[in-house]
């Protein structure tokens, strides 16, 4: 998605930003994204930085185009780029955050991990999840995420799949989040965290923290050693879904529609709008835009193109005769 993206102005400015934050530590997002390595996403740091750094400049592209949120919800890792899309860091800060901890990931003792998406009832998960296995996301009444061991995961999804039950495994860069075996990262990642954010930084109103760890007076989630410990606690991401407003647009910034696959929790009243897709491609990207056009919004989508400079070159042919 962040390739096709690049072709839009607005966007390639926010990957400059992010790029100029990043160079000192040897690393670019533009080569992060336009790389044709396989494998190279397999590193926590690129997976990280390619998560964030794409949708800082999906944030700008909507914003430039007079798209502002009234609520801001993250989901896991998400919650990283709530801190931009809320104001609390500048990209700068949001994708030097996103490298440290990357960073604390790829140097902290960690097993190797696998995370899967699991449809099942809250009842039946309690029973059948195995001891060493986390329930690390609560997404919904019906729908789950676990993490752990990878070779216990991948056992327990193999006998989910012989009962027919619906399984999906995750990205993840072999790293268990939200699990137990986050705790060796914890202080590295205080440390580092300490190193590139503010004091204090506060959050808005805004924003509705999906963290099962709870910060108090409005501290940024991921204050310092807030946010070491969101890595290791679940993620209570179907609370935040109940309390969205019945009539109100939900635009969701993912690769997978994670939304429409929750029904139970949403209200029928809601209309959900994904920015990103598995297609990626500009004109997903830009029926998004048309759809929120269709549902009442009024996109400028003229910003999304580089400014005419008059005059225009005597090349340039007409388009009245085109015109019925």
């Amino acid at each position: 998605m962040g390739r096709s993206l690049i072709k839009f102005p607005v966007f390639i400015e926010a990957i400059r930003k992010c790029d100029n934050a990043l160079k000192s530590y040897g690393i670019l997002l533009t080569d992060v994204l336009t790389s044709n390595k396989e494998n190279i996403f397999n590193n926590i740091i690129n997976l990280l930085l390619g998560f964030i750094g794409t949708q800082i400049g999906i944030i700008d592209l909507l914003t430039s185009i007079g798209i502002f949120p009234d609520f801001i919800i993250g989901h896991s890792i998400g919650e990283l780029i709530c801190a931009y899309a809320d104001g609390c860091l500048t990209a700068e800060e949001t994708i030097q955050l996103t490298y440290f901890i990357g960073l604390a990931l790829y140097e902290s003792k960690i097993i190797n991990g696998t995370m899967a998406e699991v449809n099942l009832d809250f009842e039946t998960m309690k029973t059948v999840c195995p001891p060493d296995i986390d329930i690390a996301c609560y997404n919904s009444k019906s729908n789950f995420i676990v993490s752990g061991p990878t070779d216990s995961v991948k056992a327990f999804l193999f006998k989910l799949q012989g009962n027919n039950k619906t399984i999906k495994e995750i990205s993840c860069g072999n790293i268990p989040f939200h699990s137990r075996y986050m705790i060796p990262a914890a202080s590295k990642c205080e440390e580092y965290i300490n190193q590139i954010l503010p004091q204090r930084t506060f959050c808005s109103s805004k924003w509705l923290t999906t963290s099962a760890y709870k910060c108090t007076n409005d501290l940024l989630p991921l204050y310092s050693k807030h946010y070491s410990s969101y890595l290791s606690s679940s993620v209570i991401f179907t609370n935040k879904i109940y309390s969205i407003p019945k009539d109100v647009v939900a635009i969701e910034i993912s690769s997978h529609n994670i939304l429409k696959h929750m029904k139970d929790s949403l209200h029928s009243t809601i209309t959900n709008v994904t920015i990103c897709n598995e297609n990626n491609s500009v004109e997903k990207f830009l029926e998004s835009i048309g759809k929120l056009y269709n549902i009442g919004l009024q996109p400028q989508i003229a910003n999304l193109y580089p400014k005419i400079q008059f005059p225009v070159s005597r090349g340039t042919p007409m388009i009245s005769h085109l015109i019925r």
